[in-house]
């Protein structure tokens, strides 16, 4: 869920409450199982200042945490640049 632009996911295993910052909604808004991780990375690249290969190895980790946390899975393997990466529900 989006609360004043931020999101808050529940980790229904351990009932744990998370609550993502401005940037880590964006990611996660992003990967909606139809963006690409490459094209998710772009949208970010063109709304942040920041380059482009530190923002990928940045989301790539992110998205390893939240796929450990069961909170997304990944289609392909992160390590994939073109891999879109879908949210559980």
């Amino acid at each position: 869920r989006l609360l004043d632009g931020e999101a808050v996911v529940v980790i229904q295993g351990s009932a744990e409450v998370l609550g993502l910052n401005g940037v880590g909604s964006r990611v996660l808004t992003l990967l909606d199982g139809r963006t690409s991780l490459r094209s998710a990375v772009e949208q970010l690249v063109s709304e942040y200042e920041v380059e482009p290969a530190r923002l990928t190895d940045e989301v790539l980790a992110f998205g390893a945490e939240l796929a450990a946390a069961g909170i997304v899975e990944p289609s392909e393997p992160l390590a994939s640049e073109a891999a879109p990466v879908a949210v559980t529900p």
